[in-house]
């Protein structure tokens, strides 16, 4: 079954600060190739996906990432699907989940006083409130919220989208 997901996370940025999404998403997902729960996928726009630790290639891939501003808010969104057959963990003794509960967003981020591009992300379990500075000395955002939130937006059955009830 194909699932359709979009995952944001949400940053207070200081003005005239630009973000940009960095085209890199990891998750957590229960992986039926390797029959494990919880691995580790990493997803790169264009680039084939790949499950952690085993590096095999992964069904999950990026399909659209923006920024989208609302309030004083901005959004750092990516939507990606991937693929999900149930299992048992043999090692954890446990069935597989189509539920997600871990996620990194990376983005980069430019400093409007002096120009210095850096790289960053956020996940689940950082400590917040986190405040990001320049080397300048500039803030640049603040992390205050747990992150990322994970939106279905459909399973994919036979050609046809239909919407995911709550089991």
């Amino acid at each position: 079954m194909k699932y359709n997901v979009t995952v944001r996370a949400s940053l207070l940025l200081s003005p005239d600060v630009c973000i940009v999404p960095a085209q890199i998403l990891e998750v957590s997902l229960d992986c039926y190739l390797c029959n494990r729960r919880h691995r580790t996928v990493v997803m790169r726009k264009g680039e084939r996906s790949y499950c952690t630790p085993t590096h095999h290639s992964h069904s999950a891939q990026i399909l659209h990432s923006e920024i989208s501003v609302r309030n004083e808010r901005t959004d750092i969104i990516y939507r990606f699907n991937y693929d999900f057959k149930c299992f048992w963990d043999l090692k954890y003794k446990t069935v597989a989940s189509d539920q997600l509960s871990w996620g990194r967003i990376s983005f980069t981020v430019t400093c409007p006083q002096c120009g210095e591009i850096h790289d960053q992300s956020t996940q689940q379990n950082l400590v917040r409130p986190f405040q990001y500075f320049c080397d300048c000395g500039h803030l640049l955002y603040l992390d205050d919220q747990e992150m990322p939130v994970f939106d279905e937006v459909a399973q994919h059955h036979s050609g046809l989208y239909q919407p995911r009830r709550d089991k």
